[in-house]
């Protein structure tokens, strides 16, 4: 991650407050568990405004992603993704601005920063995990 003002930083963290997303998903994933799937961070922000989301590329790294609503005349809408362990310094910079979104990045940060990266999840790391998972879907 690039040097960032603090302007910077806040004006980032009120974009995800307002139109962004933390949370742990579920990816369908035979090799890491019996359950068939693996849990993931993932945080995003959806705008219809690109220039907005090369912001956000441009100084915290990510992915854009485009697709079209349906419906005659509406404009394409993007997708700026940050997964995994690439959202860890993002959550951490913007944390103490957030407002809305303060607990889900808490709890996003303890989910990715105590994550186990092997083939096989313990009982109790699975648990930790879907615990983690349930929390977020509550706070949201």
């Amino acid at each position: 991650m690039a040097e960032l003002t603090v302007a910077e930083v806040a004006y980032a963290a009120g974009i995800l407050d307002g139109e962004g997303c933390i949370c742990i998903t579920k990816q369908r994933s035979d090799r890491h568990h019996k359950r068939g799937y693996e849990m993931k961070l993932l945080v995003s922000i959806g705008n219809t405004d690109f220039s907005l989301l090369e912001w956000l590329r441009a100084r915290f790294g990510g992915s854009i992603y485009s697709y079209s609503k349906s419906g005659n005349g509406r404009k394409p809408i993007g997708q700026w993704h940050l997964d995994s362990r690439k959202a860890i310094p993002f959550l951490k910079a913007v944390l103490p601005y957030l407002v809305i979104k303060q607990a889900q990045a808490e709890l996003a940060l303890d989910f990715q920063v105590g994550r186990v990266h092997t083939n096989r999840l313990t009982d109790e790391e699975d648990k930790l995990q879907v615990a983690q998972y349930l929390q977020m879907k509550k706070l949201k």
